[in-house]
């Protein structure tokens, strides 16, 4: 009873302290806090949880491996703590393309004002075209030498599904936005260090470098500069430019926002419906997608699709409701009855399912419309 025992030896972790906040012990720990709480939060991009094959009505999508998940939402946490920012605002403005982690313009361009606190100066020239170009001035370096990054429409356009630069309309806000990303690219490049938005990595997947040339020129400080063709129009903002910008490049941005949105809504919607008990519980999932109906946001495939899962789920619920013994009598219906008329008239014009929403919102009258369209099944077509 009196022996002794020799406990393991107890490892113990190193503290470590370093201002890089990555590589401090305290700060890691915290940030991995952070981070597993994003992780878990419906509400972040789905991107950073979910993995999403196909598009359209084949688009699948699967969540992610807890610590895949949690590991992304690590990166979003690293980089929002680099830019002293809210990690959570960060990551409503992150997506994943072609295996990288891409920001947002706006995000970029609050960067540009949070960390620099410059003003940028504009001037457009007066071309047309892919020819329409831009030239960005910042404050003279340590020397007293000009800081200057000129590009046109032609170097930095991209021409994926949903670019902003589809619309020409929108070239003169997506120059300014772009060159003041590439000035900070060129003379304050820890700023951006590793960050790349989505246009910049289309760029880099269609080689269009290769194509078009250099992305940017810079204006020889020594060497005479030729005047842009035609007058320019200069602006020298009083503010940081990239608050000025912001909301008209988070304008130019907004349809594929929105699109993106509405996908997951439907998404979502037509996985909720499948469970659905009751008209109530059908009721429950459409709030998802009611504010995207009443705003107009939803496509003509994407209304189908709701429309489809919505009356699948109701015929499911009668279906289910129905007794079991087959030898039960059913209530007759009359043929002359108008919901039971009506339904054999879609059937005859061709239609799918039932276009009345009063119909089928009522389970009697919803019954007596799909008596007389299944009434005509052994008609020719």
């Amino acid at each position: 009873m009196n022996a002794v025992v020799t406990l393991p030896e107890r490892r113990e972790r190193p503290l470590v302290i370093d201002a890089v906040p990555v590589l401090d012990s305290g700060r890691f720990e915290q940030m991995q806090r952070i981070a597993s709480v994003m992780a878990r939060s419906p509400l972040v991009p789905e991107s950073l949880r979910c993995e999403a094959e196909g598009q359209g009505q084949n688009r699948k999508v699967a969540m992610l491996a807890p610590e895949v998940a949690l590991a992304n939402c690590f990166l979003v946490v690293n980089q929002a703590v680099r830019w002293g920012l809210d990690p959570f605002a960060v990551a409503q403005c992150c997506s994943v393309v072609h295996g990288r982690l891409m920001y947002e313009g706006k995000l970029v361009a609050a960067v540009l004002d949070a960390k620099l606190g410059v003003q940028l100066s504009y001037a457009w020239n007066d071309r047309t075209g892919d020819a329409f170009g831009i030239q960005v001035r910042g404050p003279k370096d340590r020397d007293g030498h000009d800081r200057v990054i000129t590009g046109t429409v032609g170097d930095w356009k991209t021409t994926g599904n949903n670019s902003p630069w589809g619309k020409p309309a929108n070239h003169r806000k997506m120059l300014a936005y772009r060159g003041s990303r590439e000035w900070v690219r060129l003379y304050e490049p820890a700023i951006l260090l590793g960050v790349y938005t989505p246009d910049e990595m289309d760029d880099m997947q269609d080689t269009a470098r290769e194509t078009r040339g250099l992305p940017f020129r810079q204006i020889q400080d020594t060497a005479p500069r030729a005047a842009p063709a035609g007058p320019p129009r200069r602006i020298s903002v009083a503010a940081p430019p990239a608050k000025v910008e912001t909301a008209q490049v988070s304008d130019a941005e907004a349809d594929a926002e929105a699109e993106a949105e509405a996908e997951a809504c439907v998404t979502q919607f037509e996985a909720d419906v499948q469970h659905a008990r009751s008209e109530q519980d059908i009721e429950e999932c459409t709030g998802i997608v009611a504010s995207l109906e009443e705003g107009d946001r939803l496509s003509r495939d994407q209304r189908q699709r709701i429309e489809i899962a919505t009356e699948a789920a109701r015929a499911r619920i009668v279906a289910e409701a129905q007794p079991a013994d087959d030898d039960i009598e059913q209530p007759a219906i009359d043929p002359s009855d108008p919901d039971f008329q009506r339904g054999q008239q879609d059937r005859r014009d061709g239609l799918k399912k039932c276009v009345i929403a009063a119909i089928r919102e009522s389970e009697e009258r919803f019954l007596k419309w799909k008596a007389g369209y299944d009434s005509l099944d052994g008609e020719a077509a």
